[in-house]
């Protein structure tokens, strides 16, 4: 496997949206999901952003709470990937698939 950039999922918090925007205007497409606003009135949203860039927004007024090593999640959900190709004989699959678990 090729060595790969860190990502790091982080929630940021601000005071409220303008702020929150104001720290994230230099990383737009990183941001992912919506804004949510907690019990105590600030605002936060998760972000996937690179080490200088978790250092850059820790220098801002926000509050910057690391969720998880992207990189290494992403390479774990990887590892459960199959390989080959599975329709190779030109076989797909039909109909809607079938409820094997879970409430019916």
């Amino acid at each position: 496997m090729t060595e790969r950039e860190t990502i790091t999922r982080v929630h940021v918090i601000a005071a409220d949206i303008g702020a929150l925007r104001g720290a994230l205007a230099d990383y737009p497409s990183t941001v992912a999901g919506g804004v949510r606003q907690g019990k105590d009135g600030r605002v936060g949203v998760d972000a996937y952003l690179r080490p200088d860039q978790l250092d850059e927004l820790r220098g801002k007024s926000v509050e910057v709470q690391v969720v998880e090593d992207a990189t290494a999640a992403g390479e774990e959900r990887q590892a459960e990937v199959g390989e080959g190709n599975r329709y190779q004989d030109g076989a797909l699959p039909k109909g809607l698939g079938e409820l094997t678990g879970g409430e019916q």
